[in-house]
């Protein structure tokens, strides 16, 4: 953390006690409130970050959006956010607090999780992603770095900035929503973002925490975009240790199938068919994996709900 005198005493009511992390468009810091003496996660908006006024509304108004989103939101898997108000160092969302560390990190760190974690993280993210989805909401940029796991090895799902609900007009003008590599073909290729978009992100985060590698590999955006397009996910060898290599093949071809009928039709029945392909998970973590993800959930048909977003040029 910074030290003191490095950034504001106080945002709106909110004590603020140390700097997490700070990137281009903003910071977020440790604070108080001082009400009810709770810790939580400020987030600031630096509007001088961005150029031009036509930007200015549309980060503001997907950061509101960010707030609004979280009003329907209520799962032990997704950051809480409690207050969102405008303040002298610019407009702020005050959240839950999560202590730990985002999951980009740890994967990067390469083999410090069990299978069992990983799955435990996965089946957190999976029932996190089905409530949004129930409540007609999608996500839209499911990524490792918007994904804390917590001091007991617990997912919890966060920056629904660009997430929106199916009857949303809101969007953001001349540019691609999300993160290249786990983006879904429909948002590449149509600027359409369904329930089925966020299960092909989430297949390609979950992909990479299991075998340490990207389905979609490349060392330019058009390549990655190019391949998450037209090309099948990269065979992993060897094969991911703990779960069956035809199971696997079979789990991901359908999860990141180009079409989205054709994949899972639920976050958690992606979860439940990688349960009954790992061979090196005993039958009580099994079935406690499974008690995790919600039942009406691992059958069924796609939730419908999708949004409209541009679509980015592929050369």
């Amino acid at each position: 953390m910074e030290e003191a005198g490095n950034f504001p005493k106080n945002i709106g009511r909110y004590e603020i006690k140390g700097l997490l992390g700070a990137g281009a468009m903003g910071s977020v810091y440790l604070a108080e409130d001082p009400r009810i003496k709770r810790k939580l996660a400020v987030k600031v908006v630096r509007l001088n970050a961005i150029n031009s006024e036509q930007e200015r509304k549309e980060f503001l108004a997907r950061f509101q959006r960010e707030a609004e989103v979280s009003g329907v939101l209520n799962d032990p898997g997704i950051v809480t956010i409690y207050d969102v108000g405008d303040s002298e160092v610019g407009p702020y969302l005050a959240m839950e607090f999560v202590p730990g560390r985002p999951l980009d990190d740890l994967i990067k760190e390469g083999g410090n999780l069990t299978l069992k974690e990983k799955l435990v993280i996965a089946a957190g993210i999976a029932t996190a992603l089905d409530h949004a989805h129930d409540k007609g909401i999608v996500h839209r940029d499911v990524k490792p770095g918007n994904v804390m796991i917590t001091q007991d090895r617990r997912p919890k799902l966060m920056d629904f900035g660009i997430a929106k609900r199916e009857d949303a007009s809101l969007t953001q003008t001349g540019t691609f929503l999300g993160t290249p590599s786990y983006a879904s073909p429909e948002q590449i290729r149509e600027g359409i973002a369904l329930a089925a978009s966020d299960l092909f992100s989430f297949a390609v985060l979950t992909f990479e925490l299991l075998s340490g590698s990207l389905p979609f590999p490349g060392t330019s955006i058009n390549t990655i975009l190019y391949k998450i397009v037209n090309e099948p996910p990269v065979e992993i060898k060897p094969p991911v240790e703990g779960l069956l290599p035809d199971a696997w093949q079979r789990i991901f071809t359908r999860a990141l199938a180009k079409d989205p009928a054709d994949r899972h039709p639920t976050c958690s029945a992606f979860v439940k068919d990688l349960l009954d392909g790992a061979r090196d998970l005993g039958r009580t973590d099994r079935m406690q994996l499974l008690g995790n993800l919600r039942s009406e959930h691992m059958g069924g048909t796609h939730h419908g709900h999708h949004v409209e977003e541009p679509a980015p040029e592929i050369r």
